[in-house]
């Protein structure tokens, strides 16, 4: 099997794949023949990987606890290598999109990974499809954490203020 990966949104596009944390794409499929499946290609690409099983024994958190987490190889390359899943379901062709999952292995979407699977969802015109916990939501969501604590804070300081 070979694994070919592009930079290029504009092929990309036509493909379903995984996005590697560097940004490069690498092709799985058609996106309208899923042949081989993700699982089929991870798979292989794992296998080919010789230090994968060294690897997930050097995990950032307990190995036991990390290899419950991961079912199959398609696991492995999302949650610990870090890479993103895209695709498309056969019959509605909505995008589907798994990112990985922190608690595993402390693997998140880079900005190169969040960049080219934007740049892919607007060239098909997917951007509504766009996942939530991408990487400028996050960065959103720790702004809105640290008002909120702020605003807190500043409460908490009235409040005992006024009970002097």
């Amino acid at each position: 099997m070979e694994f070919k990966y592009t930079s290029d949104p504009y092929v990309a596009k036509d493909y379903n794949g995984f996005i590697a944390p560097d940004g490069s794409f690498y092709i799985v499929s058609n996106r309208d023949e899923h042949i081989p499946t993700h699982q089929e290609w991870a798979y292989n690409y794992v296998s080919k990987q010789t230090d994968y099983i060294k690897q997930l024994a050097m995990s950032k958190i307990s190995f036991l606890y990390t290899m419950q987490r991961l079912k199959d190889k398609q696991d492995i390359l999302i949650h610990f290598y870090g890479f993103v899943y895209y695709s498309h379901d056969e019959y509605s062709k909505k995008p589907i999109i798994i990112l990985p999952d922190y608690s595993i292995n402390n693997m998140e979407i880079t900005k190169k990974q969040n960049d080219m699977l934007f740049e892919i969802m607007k060239l098909n015109k997917e951007e509504k499809f766009f996942p939530n916990n991408s990487y400028e939501y996050e960065e959103e969501e720790k702004h809105m954490k640290y008002v909120d604590d702020f605003i807190q804070r500043r409460l908490q300081e009235v409040i005992k203020y006024e009970k002097k």
